[in-house]
Order: structure tokens, then sequence, then C-alpha cells
């Protein structure tokens, strides 16, 4: 099986497994938008299972009919050169060139295309798009590369969620994968129905995170311990604890 990486353009991996889930019943509508003319990533986005509709940027598409209790997932390729940018390979004055947005430019072009600012669940199909940390070594299965960071800087998840703040998306979550994204690339027809993440290292596999649309589940550590109730201040830091929707292979910011 053959899928692309939602990574440095033309990046492909072998994956040895990708985990694949049979059914998308019960979850949200979702819809996927790619910010770029990039006819893999368009490919990969109509092969995602029970996606309803592929918004292409250059289509000038009308985001205000998306539902603010849909889920909009963002499929592009992410950079080991920088967390502030994410990546497409467009048409060139000569051949192909690789094209970047910053989370400015999209949360700008989002509300161009008319994205509602009751809008609450955005997700990105991006590598590392939620990586936080010092820059690594990443290792993709095959070779190793540089992936370029800095522990104090917000991936890109976290930058275009402050962007779009900005722009008045009070209600606002969105969602960054930590590792490499996967996709269907040109060529296969396949369809798979999850979201599935791979974390550097020698015969890491892909893992699926759940189903596209479905509902971010609260993780919750060790139960604590029971506080009186007047006791407000550890009633708070007790719901905060076991309120988290972040993972080993996520991050949301809100």
């Amino acid at each position: 099986m053959r899928i692309g990486y939602a990574c440095p353009a033309g990046s492909k991996v072998e994956p040895s497994a990708v985990p694949s889930a049979t059914s998308n019943e019960g979850a949200c509508l979702f819809h996927i938008y790619v910010p770029f003319e990039d006819k893999e990533l368009k490919h990969g986005a109509e092969h995602f299972g029970g996606v309803g509709t592929v918004f292409l940027s250059h289509q000038k598409p009308d985001l205000g009919t998306i539902a603010q209790d849909d889920i909009l997932y963002i499929l592009a390729h992410g950079s080991y050169k920088s967390g502030s940018v994410i990546a497409g390979t467009v048409k060139g004055l000569f051949g192909q060139k690789t094209a970047r947005k910053t989370a400015a430019e999209l949360a700008s072009e989002l509300v161009k295309h008319k994205l509602s600012k009751s809008f609450k669940d955005l997700r990105l199909l991006v590598c590392w798009g939620g990586y936080v940390g010092a820059s690594t070594a990443w290792n993709d299965g095959k070779a190793t590369h540089n992936l370029n960071r800095k522990a104090s800087d917000a991936p890109f998840a976290g930058q275009l969620c402050s962007a779009l703040k900005a722009k008045g998306f009070n209600r606002l979550t969105v969602t960054g994968y930590t590792g490499s994204v996967g996709f269907v690339g040109e060529g296969r027809s396949i369809v798979i129905p999850d979201v599935n993440v791979r974390q550097s290292g020698t015969g890491k596999g892909w893992v699926g995170d759940g189903l596209l649309g479905q509902t971010n589940s609260l993780n919750a550590p060790a139960p604590v311990e029971t506080r009186p109730r007047s006791d407000r201040r550890a009633l708070s830091e007790q719901a905060g604890a076991t309120r988290t929707m972040d993972n080993a292979n996520r991050k949301v910011w809100y």
C-alpha cells in the first residue's frame, strides 16, 4: 500500500501497515479544504472515506455552507524547515514549484471564503501541525531529516488558532497532529476513513487517531481525589486535569 505524507511535497512512504476503520457511523459531517492548487493533495482529499465536500481554494469556494457543528480539515504539506508555514506543489513558469502560506495568510483566506465566525472545529491534516518542542532528528522509516523548530514557538495549529481568534472566531478549537500525517497519494484508489499519524523512529508504524469526523475524545488521567464543594480552586484544578483533548498524536488549541 502506498500513501503520501502530508510532509514536504513529494515525500512518499511505504507503511508496513495502515490501521483502517470500517465505518464512520456516528461521526459528524466533515469537509476538507485544500489551500493549494495541488493535484496530489486534491486526490488525497477525495480519498478520505465519508468526506462531505472537498473545497479547493483556487475555485473560490463558499465556506459559508459549512454548518457550525461540522468539522473542517485542512489538507496540506508541513515543512521540515519551519513550523510557521504549510506548503503545496503548484504549477510554476518552468514546471512545478513549492508554494507556502503562513497561518495569518490562511486565516485571511478562510475569512475571504466566508467561513462562519460561529464555526467551532478546525483540524489540520498537516505533518507536525501540532508538534511542540525543539529541533530534532526525524526518522521517517527510510531516512533521517532535521525537523527545525523552536521549543518556545507554537506550531502551525496554535498560530492558526491565534490568527482566527483575532478575527472573531471565539468558539474555535484547532487540532494539530504531532507526527507525520498520511493521505492517499496519486495512482492509488484506496479510501481511508481515519486519521493516520506516524511518529519518528525506525520501525514505527501508522497509528489511527480516530475516524475523520469523530469528536475529539476527552482524555482523563487517573481520577483525582474527591474535594469539598467549598474548595472551588481544587474543583477547578480537578476539572482542568480531566478535560484535555490532547494525546500522544494530537494537540488541541482553543
